[in-house]
């Protein structure tokens, strides 16, 4: 099965000074520059209504970085089935590196993710 479609968005509208680096390695899906107290956001598509998600997999893990909220919005409300999109909200806690590591599986504990995406922040 060929990797699911994935929304991957960043929206820099709450602090100007962040941006997306244009310079990283071919494994990480991408690299994020944000000010300490600065917000970002990660779009993923998926269907929970299947049991598929996106587990954040270094939670325990990570230190500059932490999740401020997150929803998820179906693509069409009241049709059972339906597909949507996880809106996972960050902010930089201090500064330093942290890689975020994701999988789209149907749950933590499942051994197979349908797929896998890493993104780097660095907080200055």
């Amino acid at each position: 099965m060929k990797k699911l479609f994935i929304l991957f968005v960043l929206f820099a509208a709450i602090f100007a000074d962040c941006k997306k680096d244009e310079d990283h390695s071919d494994d990480i899906n991408a690299e994020y520059v944000i000010p300490v107290n600065g917000r970002f956001q990660l779009l993923f598509t998926s269907n929970p209504s299947t049991g598929i998600s996106w587990h954040w997999m270094n939670r325990l893990t990570t230190s500059v970085v932490d999740t401020v909220a997150y929803s998820f919005i179906y693509d069409t409300p009241g049709r059972m089935g339906s597909p949507g999109t996880e809106y996972w909200t960050f902010k930089g806690i201090k500064t330093g590196v942290d890689t975020l590591e994701f999988q789209l599986r149907r749950s933590m504990l499942s051994g197979v993710a349908n797929d896998t995406t890493t993104v780097v922040v660095r907080v200055k």
